[in-house]
């Protein structure tokens, strides 16, 4: 029907055209469109059209002075006020390929002698043949295309309205699309057959012109799209180009689509050059109809939903088994809970618990996809390593899905109370105490606390087991044991007598556990008396509280006796010392009993009181032995 079309109008052209080259300096040609609402109305676009895709439509037309001639004496305007309808019809057997017909009805205008009656205009033939094609009118890409037109001598010559042969042009059409965005560009030529300048009614357009125009369009949403766009040519012809000047135009114009396939188009231009066809002013408004591909006239975007029920009617849908009913480009959705710790590395270490329709648990993060993540169902991660170090967050994802991540910044959680009490035995407040604690989980419990005044202080500790140590300057150590639930609160109420064991240092700098009492024994024998229980005790408390791992019980007597016997006591008291602090809980591999006899005296075994203090037990700190150095790797 079209080819017969465009047979006819050539007949009936060739028929009444007056001899010499005309001037159509109508300068509007409408450019076929996809369906998408980014597409210009003169900027040829490639888009993703598809197969048996069909629209037919128009545009009402206003133009202001498309044709003003310069004169010694001013301006003369050849062409004004014109009222045209343009419609035009499309039709794309195959996906590679687009055939379009435009047809200008010039309802009203005004030239020199007045007003000029309703006629025919120029039509154009079109064929685009895409070269490459975007991905889809969603996710977008680059599109090229070769454009071809046939411009019929259908129009009024002598009105400046057509021209009285046939033309035709090639041009090279590109896009990008990215979302909702478009870019395109145009650039290609114009044939005219040419006349000798004194064959033509100057000035003429006549001859070759060399095209070009560019676009930019954004869809405002589903069912509405901007585009701005210029375009402009260029006469090969330096006679001609001098005497029309250079056209150029832009044209801002909106699309808007409706559920059944209808289409509106509203738009204003100006020219940014006064060449021939270039109107300060143009006026736009029209509308059409068309069908997408074989899904029928109510899908727009092809996706084969019709658009009365389709959420997104100018975005395709993604068939991926996520929400493939609501006709949009929706993602499967999923859900990452990560564990963070302070440093923001993840914590591979880490329990996450995630909580919702379904539960799952993981170590360092977890992740939910496919059918278990519903749109805009509440998720909560729970991040824990022990007891005490804990985060929590909430997420959900929206209806069109995707991937979300979400870290769970973990922190150390002590919700429980400890309340310490520190006084002497006459009921007084103990000045300088500290508390050190060893915890189940260490992060559960302060290393060490001193914010004690008058005696009395709190602080706070997570749940689990805990081992407690109260000391002072001066003062014995009171340690205690005890287990806090989450939230829990519990009292030390410390009693801290005169120390009589504390951790020293040695002029030679060797660490030991001195004592300010002796360990008393019943005459030469290695029976420990009652009266130093207390001090072994202390001592006991000393080697948990700092928490030392080798330490040598050295037994020494005085020189009376024989040596032999002397030694054999000596190592007695040692074992009995070392068997006593594994009675108070000391491990005993931390335990070395060794007796000296009379080898160490400290003072001279003449004298009573000389005797006396070389009958003694040291408690001597073992340092450990520094790793050898290894050897230099040989050359």
């Amino acid at each position: 029907m079209i080819l017969a079309l465009v047979a006819s109008l050539v007949s009936s052209a060739y028929a009444q055209a007056p001899a010499g080259s005309g001037l159509d300096a109508h300068g509007f040609h409408l450019a076929a469109h996809d369906a998408d609402l980014r597409d210009p109305l003169v900027v040829q676009r490639p888009g993703a059209f598809q197969a048996q895709s069909w629209f037919a439509g128009g545009v009402l037309e206003y133009a202001a002075q498309p044709l003003v001639f310069a004169v010694p004496d001013g301006t003369i305007t050849e062409l004004d006020n014109i009222v045209a309808a343009n419609l035009s019809a499309g039709y794309a057997p195959v996906d590679r390929l687009r055939l379009d017909l435009a047809v200008p009805l010039f309802l009203y205008g005004e030239g020199v002698d007045g007003a000029l009656g309703a006629g025919l205009g120029d039509v154009r033939a079109t064929g685009m043949v895409q070269l490459v094609r975007p991905d889809d009118q969603s996710s977008g890409g680059l599109g090229t295309a070769i454009v071809g037109n046939l411009d019929l001598p259908t129009g009024r010559p002598e009105a400046w309205l057509g021209q009285t042969t046939l033309a035709g042009g090639l041009t090279l059409a590109v896009t990008w699309e990215q979302e909702r965005l478009t870019v395109s560009g145009m650039a290609g030529s114009q044939l005219r057959p040419n006349t000798k300048i004194e064959e033509r009614p100057a000035p003429t357009k006549g001859g070759d012109a060399f095209t070009w125009g560019g676009s930019v369009g954004y869809l405002v949403s589903d069912s509405a799209g901007l585009t701005a766009e210029v375009h402009g040519e260029v006469a090969v012809d330096d006679d001609v180009r001098s005497a029309i000047g250079v056209p150029a135009e832009v044209v801002l114009s909106m699309r808007n689509v409706r559920e059944d396939g209808g289409f509106l188009t509203a738009g204003i231009g100006t020219g940014l050059t006064r060449g021939a066809g270039a109107s300060p002013l143009r006026l736009i408004v029209g509308g059409g109809f068309g069908k997408v591909g074989e899904k029928g006239p109510g899908d727009m975007d092809g996706d084969g939903i019709d658009d009365y029920a389709d959420k997104c009617p100018a975005t395709p849908e993604t068939v991926n088994g996520f929400l493939d009913e609501d006709g949009c480009r929706d993602e499967p959705a999923s859900i990452e809970f990560r564990a963070i710790r302070p440093n923001g590395d993840i914590a591979q270490d880490a329990t996450i618990v995630v909580e919702g329709p379904v539960e799952r648990t993981g170590t360092g993060s977890v992740t939910l996809d496919g059918a278990d993540v519903q749109p805009n169902t509440p998720w909560l991660g729970t991040a824990s390593v022990g007891s005490c170090i804990k985060g929590v967050k909430d997420a959900s994802v929206g209806s069109w899905g995707g991937a979300v991540v979400v870290d769970i910044p973990m922190s150390v959680r002590r919700d429980g109370t400890v309340r310490v009490e520190a006084v002497d035995p006459d009921g007084n407040p103990v000045p300088g105490v500290m508390v050190r604690f060893r915890s189940s989980e260490q992060a559960c419990a302060p290393e060490s606390f001193d914010g004690i005044t008058d005696g009395v202080g709190e602080v706070e500790v997570g749940p689990g087991s805990h081992f407690a140590f109260v000391s002072a300057e001066g003062y014995s150590i009171h340690q205690e044991t005890f287990a806090l639930e989450e939230g829990g609160k519990h009292v030390i109420r410390a009693v801290l007598k005169p120390a009589l064991a504390k951790l020293d240092t040695t002029d030679t700098g060797a660490k030991v556990i001195r004592i300010l009492e002796k360990v008393y024994f019943d005459t030469g024998n290695a029976t420990i008396q009652e009266r130093s229980f207390e001090l072994l005790d202390q001592v006991a408390s000393v080697i948990r509280a700092n928490d030392i791992q080798s330490l040598e019980v050295a037994g020494h007597t005085d020189s009376q006796g024989a040596d032999a016997s002397n030694l054999a006591l000596s190592q007695a008291r040692a074992d009995a010392v070392k068997a006593y602090l594994v009675g108070k809980g000391i491990d005993a591999g931390v335990l070395a009993a060794m007796g000296y006899g009379e080898t160490r005296p400290i003072a001279d075994n003449k004298t009573t009181d000389g005797r006396a203090a070389n009958r003694r037990v040291e408690f001597n700190v073992v340092e450990p032995t520094p790793a050898p150095a290894p050897e230099p790797a040989p050359e």
